[in-house]
């Protein structure tokens, strides 16, 4: 006894399988993730170097290139990338996809460890951090202020915004671009100091041996030990300007006498304009679970309360929303799947010619691509564009066996046999070539999937939701298509007027279709020539087209 007789015998029981897909796919749609691209991990190292006011040229002679030489003999490395800037270097190393990422970093540690000792003296230890595919922002606010200084505007965010933020679904951490951090600035008086005969070094020297907090250790005898605390660290400008930078025997200079000494900004560096203005940003980096779309969506519902918790003067905006293109993109493919299902229903209809073998027919479509989503939530993948052009392709290819099923127990109805009696015979005939078609689809698409590297690591997504719909369709299609053959299909009849206009045109292009075989059949030669023609000059056409890894999107930024 076939799967088809079962299903045939039992409804129910052919309902029920077909169900429990379907609403698999309904539980597994609600819990994927959305994404641009399939999730992959990318090792991605970034290497920063601070150098206070050091020149780019020197950042790059002193820091960057040591780093980068060290660093390059490390195996796995695809590209690598350095920017010397005033102050800093960044360094950012990526790997082969590969490549253990823990492994990339640790190898990275120690080879910029080994050189260490060639930096200069008043560089800041290298931060050295492992970057992933999803730690870029997806959303930027910007605030900004004609009243407030960018400063101040700074702090409002870090002490009344970000535990706003924090509380938002979603949100790993909220990255604040343009700060102004508080620091006390010296400005030194080129003119003076010439006068005083102090140079930088001198101040230098005087801010490092004058302004030190050091452990003063205890006192103490047999009886009790008492800790001595100093507090000699300076944390005033006045205490700053009372720096002694010379003395002589009648005289004092201090820093005052050759430098203006003030709280300020730790960088003067205008890195964050919105509309010409100075602004501060901040980045909302989301978790690697969350849904970008949810992300987005909670974040807009506490707009009211950022703007709540801000003083009059300061604005506060959405400048950059990475979800849109997602959102446009997604809406697209909706469209693509209403316009193909409409055209696979005009084409099914034209050629079937019964509303009851169409019924039959679009069944597969929802339980196919629906029940796919289950799948595709057991083995953690997203709803991204690689799938989502997955379910357009397959769309096409679920009713094929659904339509061959129905075919051939249609044709034993419109002979006279009784439904349910031609299901039995058609599906038995059917059901082995149904397998065969369905195994075959799957072999074809399966290995795209296991292809390495990053290419493989895109495709993958794409290939294994091809292959899923195509077995569910087959499955459906041996199951379900039989048991409604059995219980919904009849001998029509006559059929309208524009449906046999249409079978007569589909007879006669039959007809020219079989002369035009015949003649073929005869000139074998000559087919065998307009074949390879035809393939040398595609061949030859294809190396002049455009290449890209994957196609160029407007998402909506410079």
């Amino acid at each position: 006894m076939t799967l088809s007789d079962t299903s045939i015998r039992r409804p129910v029981l052919a309902i029920v399988i077909n169900l429990i897909i379907f609403m698999a796919g309904v539980v597994g749609l609600e819990g994927l993730a959305v994404r641009q691209l399939p999730k992959f991990d990318l090792p991605t190292v970034t290497i920063k170097t601070i150098y206070p006011g050091a020149a780019p040229d020197l950042i790059e002679r002193l820091i960057t290139t040591p780093i980068e030489q060290a660093v390059a003999s490390i195996d796995g490395i695809d590209v690598m990338s350095s920017t010397s800037a005033e102050n800093f270097s960044k360094i950012q190393v990526k790997f082969k996809i590969s490549k253990d990422a823990n492994v990339a970093a640790e190898q990275v540690r120690a080879s910029v460890s080994s050189v260490l000792g060639d930096l200069p003296d008043d560089a800041k230890a290298p931060k050295i951090t492992r970057q992933t595919a999803d730690a870029q922002p997806v959303i930027y606010l910007a605030f900004k202020s004609e009243k407030y200084s960018p400063l101040e505007i700074t702090d409002m965010i870090s002490r009344r915004v970000k535990p706003i933020l924090a509380t938002v679904d979603g949100v790993a951490t909220a990255q604040i671009f343009g700060e102004r951090r508080y620091a006390l600035r010296i400005w030194l008086d080129e003119g003076k100091m010439n006068g005083y005969g102090i140079t930088i070094s001198d101040i230098v020297q005087a801010l490092r041996t004058q302004n030190v907090d050091l452990p003063s250790g205890s006192i103490g005898n047999s009886a009790r030990t008492i800790t001595v605390l100093t507090d000699t660290a300076l944390k005033t400008p006045e205490a700053f300007k009372a720096i002694t930078l010379s003395t002589g025997k009648d005289y004092v200079i201090r820093l005052e006498d050759v430098a203006r000494v003030e709280v300020g900004a730790d960088s003067v560096d205008t890195s964050v304009r919105v509309n010409g203005n100075d602004a501060v940003s901040v980045g909302i980096i989301r978790q690697s679970s969350a849904n970008p779309l949810d992300l987005a969506t909670s974040l807009k519902g506490k707009m009211e309360a950022i703007k709540g918790v801000l003083p009059q003067g300061v604005s506060v905006d959405i400048v950059f929303d990475s979800t849109l293109s997602l959102v446009a993109s997604i809406e697209e493919v909706k469209e693509t799947l209403v316009e193909a299902i409409i055209i696979v229903i005009a084409v099914v209809y034209l050629f079937l010619g019964s509303w009851r073998a169409l019924f039959v027919t679009l069944m597969t479509i929802p339980i196919s691509l629906v029940g796919t989503f289950g799948f595709l939530y057991m083995l953690d993948y997203s709803i991204n564009t690689f799938t989502l052009l997955a379910i357009v392709l397959a769309i096409g290819l679920v009713v094929d066996d659904a339509i061959v099923m129905l075919e051939n127990i249609n044709r034993y109805i419109e002979e006279g046999m009784n439904p349910i009696k031609a299901a039995f015979k058609g599906s038995r005939e059917i059901a082995f070539a149904i397998l065969v078609m369905t195994m075959t689809l799957a072999a074809v698409y399966a290995p795209i999937g296991l292809a390495s590297g990053l290419l493989g690591v895109l495709f993958r997504e794409f290939a294994f939701t091809l292959t899923i719909a195509v077995i569910i369709s087959g499955l459906v299609a041996i199951t379900l298509s039989p048991m409604m053959c059995s219980r919904l299909l009849k001998a029509d009849g006559r059929k309208p007027k524009l449906l046999e206009a249409f079978d007569r045109r589909i007879d006669h292009l039959t007809k020219r279709y079989s002369q035009l075989l015949s003649w073929g059949l005869t000139k074998k030669k000559y087919m065998v020539g307009v074949i390879l023609l035809v393939s040398l000059a595609g061949f030859s056409l294809a190396g002049h087209l455009k290449s890209a890894f994957i196609p160029t999107e407007d998402q909506g930024y410079l």
